[in-house]
């Protein structure tokens, strides 16, 4: 288990090398949120909006699919490449903004993560 920059955490399982995303927000929306993805990549959205000073903000657990359903879903907005194994962006990209209700189906989703 390795912390690196950009809120990035590896995790070495055998062979396999799992890296999660850590963002968080304390406001409506996640802006600029670019995550540079590969299939074994996690992203966990915490969402500190509306939680008290000991209250666990709300996670949203995102794996490769999600992630790319998400982006899918917000259309050609977003100039993406998605193949079958990760999700590119052009160089001069700023980001996508989004609310927690764009992958709500994920909130609590940890069991994503094995």
């Amino acid at each position: 288990l390795t912390r690196h920059p950009d809120n990035e955490i590896l995790i070495e399982a055998g062979s396999e090398l799992i890296r999660l995303q850590v963002k968080t927000k304390q406001v409506e929306r996640w802006t600029e949120l670019k995550c540079d993805f590969q299939r074994y990549d996690f992203i966990i959205l915490a969402d500190f909006e509306e939680t008290g000073r000991r209250e666990l903000p709300n996670f949203f657990i995102l794996d490769f699919d999600a992630w790319k359903k998400v982006l899918i879903r917000q259309g050609s907005a977003f100039p993406v490449r998605i193949d079958g194994r990760s999700i590119k962006y052009p160089s001069n990209w700023k980001g996508i903004v989004l609310l927690s209700e764009h992958f709500e189906e994920n909130r609590e989703a940890w069991e994503k993560i094995k």
